[in-house]
């Protein structure tokens, strides 16, 4: 190693705050060593700068994941009240469905009596249609008319006439 090189691997040594006397003999084996130490603490510095670097970064993240959490929060609390609110809902529709089966039977219930009570009536005023029609054969047999001579029939007579008749019950 030449003069130069030695003393300015003495000042680095200086620099370093290594004050101890150097044998020139050494000096390659500290001039390795001293561009180790270089290159180990620019690497530290580096690092270290990096590992700030990704402390700010995860501190930004923390902040959202903060965000997210109470956003999270607020989006869960939302989806329980609307499955909530979607259980009640099914549950009304159940309900109303329920009471207009039950109001649909009723109805199919009071349909079929009416029906029976309308096949009664039917019935009914068919036999006294034909109740009717052997009173007139019969007040015409006793007025004396002849089937051909027979005279047209005159409802508010008849009825008249049906009114006067004893009910059969």
């Amino acid at each position: 190693m030449d003069q130069r090189n030695f003393s300015l691997l003495c000042r680095k040594l200086e620099a370093l705050n290594y004050t101890d006397s150097l044998e020139p003999s050494s000096a390659p084996l500290v001039q390795k060593l001293v561009d180790d130490l270089v290159h180990t603490t620019e690497s530290y510095r580096a690092l270290k700068l990096k590992a700030s670097k990704h402390e700010q970064e995860g501190e930004q993240w923390q902040g959202k994941l903060e965000v997210w959490k109470k956003d999270s929060q607020r989006l869960l609390h939302e989806n329980n009240q609307l499955h909530v609110e979607l259980i009640r809902q099914a549950e009304r529709f159940d309900e109303d469905k329920k009471q207009h089966y039950l109001q649909s039977k009723r109805l199919e219930d009071r349909i079929s009596e009416l029906t029976f009570w309308k096949a009664q009536h039917v019935d009914r005023y068919s036999s006294l249609e034909e109740e009717n029609a052997r009173l007139r054969e019969k007040i015409q047999d006793i007025l004396g008319l002849s089937d051909h001579h027979r005279a047209p029939p005159r409802p508010a007579e008849d009825a008249a006439i049906i009114a006067r008749q004893p009910k059969h019950g």
